[in-house]
């Protein structure tokens, strides 16, 4: 049996990436969720609004690229990493910069665990009825990816990736 490859396997499949995140991010890339704007052909949901930011339908586009509060989230990323993380295809932004490898795998393990994070939250909005803040969202995100560059660093690392690391505090 021959399977399809899609563009996007390389950066969600991607060994730097947490599985649990990875899973996420495989449904958005195949826009599998059953977001609000599907729950409402099914007759499961009532209206059509984003849970996160109350503008918009929820749908996979609004949700994992044009949401404010998505947005919010990602700013505050960008300006904890020193990059740029614009709303366009995030991922291959990250695979087609000028970026080391360890840099490529470390962006591409926030953009994972931001999605993830805005799934538990866009959950949490819908079952407790509550949102945490961005900043805390973001930085829960940063714990996350702290522990797991700790857990993949090996003993010789470039310097630039030892400095970029260092200034924002994912080397310790």
């Amino acid at each position: 049996m021959k399977f399809q490859t899609v563009p996007w396997h390389k950066q969600i499949w991607n060994p730097w990436c947490i599985p649990k995140h990875q899973l996420i991010a495989w449904l958005v890339a195949r826009k599998a969720l059953l977001l609000k704007e599907r729950l409402l052909t099914l007759g499961i949901a009532d209206d059509p609004d984003c849970l996160l930011c109350g503008r918009g339908i929820e749908n996979h586009v609004h949700l994992f690229q044009t949401c404010e509060y998505l947005r919010k989230i990602f700013d505050e990323l960008a300006k904890l990493l020193g990059v740029a993380l614009p709303a366009t295809d995030l991922c291959q932004l990250i695979e087609n910069g000028q970026h080391s490898q360890l840099k490529k795998g470390v962006l591409l393990c926030v953009v994972l665990a931001a999605y993830y994070h805005i799934w538990l939250q866009r959950n949490k909005a819908r079952v407790d009825g509550c949102l945490l803040r961005p900043a805390l969202v973001t930085s829960q995100i940063m714990k996350v990816i702290k522990m797991r560059v700790g857990s993949r660093l090996k003993p010789s690392l470039p310097s630039r990736d030892v400095i970029w690391l260092s200034r924002f505090k994912l080397y310790l």
